[in-house]
């Protein structure tokens, strides 16, 4: 829901045009630039919906005016993988930013009896998105060694950036509903409340009549189907396994007879 609604937002687009100002045509800069920001809606946005988002607008506001040629250009080359790998990285970064996150910890709540906190999960994960954002733009910028942006392209991305306009009232209902979802999800760390019942609630508003952000429609187009049921395959699946046995079975006479010490299990996993 909160992607569906960022993507009919300039909520995006005004991320990436204030980070480019700052970079001021740097081409290194920019390719950082538009990591960030994918990486920091990977939050709120599901990988794949962030990669497509952010590599359309590079390629419009960027390769396209500076007339990079298809499959020769380093800096094509290194916004579109750069872009790729902050999208994965930011999604990891909190509970939010991918089902896989909700499912990992879901499996663990259920069938491990380890309950882990929306600040739980992102006090440890987001500083190591911050790290491997960083080791990711060095990659990239070393490895493909981006042409410089011309003063026409600068020129280009400031005339769009002025274009897109200030926020309007659906933006500004948006970025309200995600902040209070996220200080309800921080508050549940203390409050004890159920993160999935926070989500809910707040996804409930934007359904709201006056506040009207999403049609039904809107949404149901919006939902991956395929990882809702590959969350409940998976858990069932698990507990089937668990309840027969089969999971210490399988693990006593594979790993456990390695006797390999927990770091290296992880490792190995």
């Amino acid at each position: 829901g909160i992607t569906a609604a960022l993507l009919k937002t300039k909520i995006p687009a005004k991320i990436v045009f204030a980070l480019l100002q700052l970079t001021r045509g740097n081409s290194r800069a920019t390719i950082g630039a538009f990591m960030v920001a994918a990486a920091i809606l990977s939050f709120l946005i599901s990988d794949l919906p962030c990669t497509a988002l952010f590599t359309g607008i590079a390629v419009s506001s960027i390769l396209k005016v500076q007339g990079c040629a298809c499959g020769s250009s380093n800096l094509g080359k290194a916004l579109m993988i750069g872009i790729t790998y902050a999208s994965v990285v930011g999604g990891q970064a909190i509970p939010s930013g991918s089902a896989m996150n909700v499912m990992a910890m879901n499996v663990l709540t259920a069938h491990a009896g380890i309950s882990i906190s929306f600040l739980g999960w992102t006090s440890i994960c987001l500083p190591i998105a911050l790290v491997l954002i960083v080791f990711c733009w060095i990659s990239v910028v070393l490895v493909f060694k981006p042409e410089p942006i011309a003063e026409e392209t600068r020129a280009c991305i400031e005339r769009q950036g002025r274009e897109a306009g200030r926020l309007e009232a659906l933006d500004w209902k948006v970025i309200a509903i995600i902040a209070f979802t996220f200080v309800l999800w921080v508050a549940s760390n203390w409050t004890g409340w159920d993160i999935t019942a926070i989500a809910i609630l707040c996804l409930a508003l934007f359904f709201v009549p006056g506040i009207d952000v999403l049609t039904w429609k809107e949404y149901v187009s919006s939902v991956s189907w395929n990882i809702v049921l590959l969350i409940g395959c998976v858990q069932s699946i698990a507990g089937g396994i668990k309840q027969q046995g089969a999971a210490s079975w399988l693990f006593s006479s594979t790993v456990g007879k390695l006797g390999a010490s927990a770091g290296a299990l992880i490792a190995a996993t």
